[in-house]
């Protein structure tokens, strides 16, 4: 059965349902979460490598408001666009928009919660997060960056009228 990326979107009762199927299946659920504003090699890769963690891969888009925090003129694109994006990756399960992230934990009860030591908070900072999903029976995979790229620097890129690569250098 072939999905468009917008049928991959899920609202909360539909992510609890998604959820309780997979239970019922025994499939191993991955959570990972994030901005993912201007997407870049290194959000496919994380993506890609947090599905092997499991069976079925939940990507949760953090709301416009949070996305703000990331600096000034952010996000890029609104909420709805990133969802639609992630969603189009063959990787990827299923997607859900949130706006806290102890209430998607507690909603998704992931098997396996993906960080990132490129998020905006450090590891330590979100010990909360982390014990969360122990509490409920899941285990925690922390991954490195895989690119150099971010989604700021391919902005102030955009901005300074220079060259990606050039900046890289």
């Amino acid at each position: 059965m072939s999905l468009r990326a917008e049928d991959l979107i899920l609202n909360e009762s539909e992510i609890k349902r998604f959820r309780e199927k997979c239970k019922k299946d025994s499939r191993k659920v991955v959570l990972a979460q994030g901005v993912f504003d201007i997407l870049h090699p290194g959000h496919l890769k994380f993506l890609e490598k947090s599905r092997e963690c499991g069976d079925e891969l939940i990507v949760g888009i953090n709301y416009d408001t949070y996305a703000r925090t990331k600096g000034d003129n952010r996000p890029i694109q609104r909420e709805h666009d990133r969802a639609y994006l992630i969603a189009g990756f063959k990787c990827v399960s299923r997607v859900y928009i949130f706006s806290n992230d102890m209430d998607l934990i507690k909603l998704v009860e992931p098997d396996i919660f993906i960080m990132s030591t490129t998020a905006s908070k450090t590891i330590e900072e979100r010990a909360d997060l982390q014990q969360a999903v122990i509490e409920l029976g899941g285990k925690i995979v922390v991954f490195d960056a895989f690119s150099e790229t971010h989604s700021t620097l391919i902005i102030e890129s955009i901005a300074n009228g220079k060259l990606l690569f050039e900046q890289m250098k």
